[in-house]
């Protein structure tokens, strides 16, 4: 009996045997195989990524000189223009200054002239300083309209071609005017038995 049952274990091991994938028979007949080296694989995939790294460092230190050497242009201009800028107000303000001389020295001459006019034109009030005799004007317009002369405060309206004599006035100073020829009033001599011709006459 016991031999039937050793029998019968030889057979159902062989059985099994049989049964085994090649690669299960292989193990049991020898030795495991070795794991495959992947020492070169990370190796090479840790070159890859400092490759990698090393250029990012390139690129982001080439952005930063390029970002620098922008800012450094973008400064050198503006400080360049700021400097044209106070250029530009220096000479404004050397034309504000030669202006204002200008201007004053304008005022100066006109007031020095003005000067000059009052010293050259004889002082008088009303008819002047009363003198012996008398004296008249001749009034003549030569002009094609109708012209008015003011001597001494009175108005001769004069036709044209029109000659005219004034009512005898004293001796001495007069004013006349010319309305719309002459922008102001006329001091003039008038002596004693003279008869003192004013001519309106085209320019």
């Amino acid at each position: 009996m016991m031999q039937n049952w050793k029998l019968l274990g030889w057979q159902m091991a062989l059985a099994a045997a049989l049964t085994m994938s090649p690669a299960r028979a292989a193990q049991l007949d020898g030795p495991a195989p070795a794991e495959p080296d992947k020492t070169d694989a990370v190796v090479k995939q840790l070159q890859e990524l400092k490759k990698a790294l090393e250029d990012a460092e390139k690129r982001l230190k080439a952005s930063i000189e390029s970002l620098e050497t922008s800012g450094n242009l973008r400064f050198a201009k503006l400080q360049t223009d700021v400097e044209d800028m106070k250029k530009q107000l220096g000479q404004l303000s050397r034309l504000q200054a030669d202006t204002d001389e200008l201007k004053r020295q304008i005022a100066q001459l006109r007031q020095e002239f003005d000067g000059l006019r009052t010293r050259m034109q004889p002082t008088i009030s009303g008819y002047g300083p009363a003198t012996n005799g008398t004296g008249r004007i001749r009034l003549v317009n030569t002009f094609p309209d109708q012209m008015t002369v003011v001597v001494n405060d009175r108005a001769y309206r004069l036709a044209p071609g029109q000659t005219q004599l004034t009512d005898p006035l004293p001796a001495g100073n007069f004013r006349y005017m010319v309305l719309g020829v002459q922008p102001e009033m006329q001091n003039r001599l008038l002596a004693a038995n003279e008869t003192f011709t004013i001519t309106i006459h085209p320019l």
